[in-house]
């Protein structure tokens, strides 16, 4: 695979050797948010989910070292509810993506949970938010990324073990309420969002993913974040 900025700004992976070649001018180093978003990240991730990790669109946090994958479309509230768990004494793994080490028996998964990714819109629920200045991400995106260090009593880990994956389905004025989902129809609504790889690589993940939710799915639907956590508190133990 190629990346090309321009003729100044350039890199290349191979995927199967794990072996990936960058070259960038200063004024591109100094730009973190880009470099990290268009170049470092790429460079490391693709060749992960290669040989060793399967990418999960989800957050991730744990409770008694079992932890929930919050999956759902954009806008389900992955990371306010992700935030709401950490403040009840969770600990986060990450607000974005979720990567399971497919070989491991005990459904390892990894996350980065030093950053926080809110909407501009995410203020209007949490007012500890208030006052911080949404500004474009790497993408062009408004949103707030905040460290979670700068957040009070948050707890956060790399790493832990998936109990469930839980499905959002934030609705205006709803009860919070868990029903559980079938392993076929978990199994679906992750693999609809597996990247493109080639074979075999691409059964890997999926035969991943089909041991994953063989641990438990559960659809949450929920307008309350504190009643939200509250049902997931019955999952986590």
């Amino acid at each position: 695979m190629a990346l090309e900025s321009d003729r100044h700004n350039f890199a290349v992976c191979d995927v199967e050797k794990g072996f990936s070649f960058c070259w960038i001018v200063p004024a591109t180093a100094h730009n973190h948010g880009f470099l990290g978003a268009f170049f470092l990240r790429t460079l490391v991730q693709l060749p992960l989910w290669q040989t060793h990790l399967t990418r999960i669109h989800a957050a991730c946090v744990a409770r008694n070292g079992r932890a929930l994958l919050l999956c759902g479309a954009s806008g389900a509230g992955k990371t306010c509810l992700a935030y709401a768990c950490a403040r009840r004494g969770w600990t986060l793994i990450t607000d974005e993506i979720t990567s399971l080490v497919r070989d491991s028996k005990d459904h390892t998964v990894l996350g980065n949970p030093r950053y926080m990714h809110f909407r501009d819109t995410a203020a209007a629920i949490l007012p500890e938010l208030h006052g911080r200045l949404p500004s474009p991400n790497a993408v062009g995106k408004m949103s707030l990324e905040i460290r979670t260090a700068e957040l009070p009593a948050i707890h956060t880990a790399f790493q832990s073990r998936a109990a469930a994956v839980v499905f959002l389905d934030r609705q205006p004025a709803t009860p919070a309420r868990l029903t559980p989902v079938s392993s076929a129809d978990a199994f679906h609504g992750l693999d609809s969002d597996l990247p493109f790889c080639p074979q075999p690589v691409y059964d890997a993940h999926r035969a991943a993913l089909r041991s994953l939710v063989s641990g438990g799915a559960f659809e949450l639907r929920y307008h309350d974040l504190d009643e939200a956590v509250t049902r997931l508190e019955s999952l986590a133990g």
